[in-house]
C-alpha cells in the first residue's frame, strides 16, 4: 500500500501537469486531493518543500536512469540523444516530465530553493555533454574545438523545447534531431 506522502506527491505531481502553476494554490491542491490542512502539514512544513521533494525525486530519478543509458550508448549521436532523450522521447512519463518542468522554469514566482534545484539538472546535462565530448576529442573522432559548443548544444536544446510550446505544428523531435545531426556533421573528423 503506498504511503499518505507518496499519495501527497504524486497527486500533486498529477495537479501541476493537468492546471499548472498558475492556479496553484494549497487551498486548491488540498480540494484536488481532498484532504486537510492539517494532513498536508503533518508531512510537509510547506508547499516549496513539498514541491521540491518532488523535483528532488524526478531528477535524481532521471540523472540516474539517464547514467544507466549513457554507458551502453556507443556513438556520440547515441549519447547526445540519450542526454537529450526526455526531449526526444514521445512516452506520456517524459510527456509530464517536460510539462512539470516548463510550469517552472517558465514562471518567475517558484522559491529561490526550487530555482537552485533545477539548476541541479543543468549542471547534471553540462558535465555529461562535457565528457562525451572530451571522450570523442580524446579517440580523435570530433573536432577539439567541439568543446567550446556545450552551452550552445544545451541552450539551443532549451530553445527548441521552448519554441515547441508556442507552435502547434512544430516537431521537436525532428528539430533536435536535425541539430545533433548538424552538429555532428560539423564536428567530425573526416577520415
Amino acid at each position: 500500500m503506498l504511503s499518505k506522502e507518496y499519495k501527497i506527491l504524486n497527486g500533486t505531481y498529477e495537479f501541476i501537469i493537468k492546471h499548472g502553476l498558475e492556479k496553484f494554490s494549497l487551498n486548491e491542491l488540498l480540494k484536488y486531493l481532498n484532504i486537510s490542512k492539517g494532513t498536508f502539514y503533518h508531512y510537509f512544513d510547506s508547499k516549496d518543500k513539498m514541491l521540491l521533494e518532488i523535483f528532488e525525486y524526478l531528477t535524481s530519478s532521471y540523472i540516474k536512469d539517464n547514467q544507466k543509458k549513457l554507458k551502453k550508448a556507443s556513438t556520440l549521436k547515441e549519447k547526445l540523444e540519450v542526454i537529450f532523450e526526455a526531449y526526444l522521447d514521445d512516452s506520456k512519463e517524459y510527456r509530464d516530465f517536460l510539462i512539470f518542468y516548463k510550469e517552472f522554469i517558465l514562471n518567475k514566482n517558484y522559491s529561490e530553493s526550487l530555482k537552485k534545484y533545477t539548476t541541479q539538472i543543468q549542471v547534471y546535462f553540462k558535465d555529461s555533454i562535457f565528457l562525451i565530448l572530451d571522450e570523442e576529442i580524446k579517440k580523435g573522432e570530433i573536432k577539439p574545438e567541439a568543446i567550446n559548443f556545450i552551452t550552445t548544444i544545451m541552450c539551443l536544446a532549451d530553445g527548441i523545447l521552448i519554441h515547441s510550446y508556442s507552435l502547434d505544428d512544430f516537431d521537436l523531435k525532428d528539430e533536435l534531431i536535425n541539430f545533433i545531426d548538424s552538429f555532428i556533421e560539423l564536428v567530425e573528423i573526416k577520415k
